[in-house]
Order: C-alpha cells, then sequence, then structure tokens
C-alpha cells in the first residue's frame, strides 16, 4: 500500500462526496438549485408539482455517498467492503468516461464562450479527476511484489 495511493483515494472520496452534497442540496433546495445546476427542465417538472425530480436527485445523492465509501476502504480508513476493486473500477471508469466530454466542451467554448458550456466544462473536470483518482489511486494502491534479498 502506497502513500500516493491512500491519498489519491482520499481526494478522490472527498470530491465523490462534495458530488453527494450537492445532489442532496438540489433536492433540498429544489427548483433554484436545479436552474442555477443548469437543470430547467428538472426545475420546471418540480414547479409544476412533480417529485421525480427531487427524487432522483436525493437518490443519487444516496448512490454517490455510498461511493464515497469504497476508496476509504481500500486506503485502509475502515474494513474491507466486498467487492471493493471492482467498485473502484467501475466507478473510476464511469467518471473517467463522463469526464472526456471535457475535450468537445473545450472546444465549443473556445468556439462560442457560452456560460452554460463553462458549467459543464466544470462538471466533465470534475468527473475526470473523480475518475482519474480512483482509477490511479486504486493502481498505486496495489500490492506490490516482495524482492528477494540478494545473496552475497
Amino acid at each position: 500500500m502506497t502513500r500516493n495511493g491512500e491519498r489519491m483515494l482520499i481526494l478522490g472520496a472527498i470530491l465523490m462526496a462534495c458530488v453527494s452534497l450537492f445532489h442532496f442540496a438540489c433536492a433540498v433546495i429544489g427548483p433554484a438549485a436545479f436552474r442555477a445546476s443548469g437543470s430547467e427542465t428538472m426545475a420546471s417538472a418540480v414547479e409544476s408539482g412533480a417529485a421525480w425530480p427531487t427524487l432522483l436527485a436525493a437518490g443519487l445523492g444516496v448512490v454517490f455517498a455510498i461511493l464515497v465509501l469504497y476508496p476509504l476502504s481500500a486506503a485502509g480508513r475502515f474494513r474491507r467492503l466486498p467487492l471493493v476493486r471492482v467498485m473502484i473500477v467501475a466507478t473510476g471508469a464511469v467518471f473517467a468516461l463522463r469526464g472526456i466530454a471535457l475535450v468537445p466542451e473545450s472546444l465549443a467554448l473556445l468556439r462560442t464562450h457560452d456560460t452554460v458550456l463553462i458549467r459543464n466544462l466544470f462538471y466533465s473536470a470534475v468527473a475526470l479527476l473523480i475518475g482519474a483518482l480512483y482509477l490511479l489511486g486504486l493502481l498505486s494502491n496495489r500490492e506490490r511484489p516482495h524482492r528477494k534479498a540478494a545473496h552475497p
């Protein structure tokens, strides 16, 4: 277990906790938070009495909160969770793939200077960072084979 691997996993968990809190905030605050996050459709749905946007945001908040636990477990902060490697690889891959949108969004921003694109760029950068921290943290945290001492 390397110290850098532990640090990457812990930082990834902290960022994932922020993502979770963001979704809970949207569920609690309502239309203004959905609108500020760029989801006009969800804001309008809540204003018209629909419960699904609030339930979806809260549900995602719960899922992201659970995903915080896996890198902390891999970093040795508490007992080993089942399927810890699988969950970290799956989460890291999904977030890294979501973050790859950073490339076309950056190119579009250079052409338009649209504020909506700036928000999307930020979301993509955070997703890419979380994905990279989860995957690189796990890779750096692997058990390394011990070298046998050389005999003179």
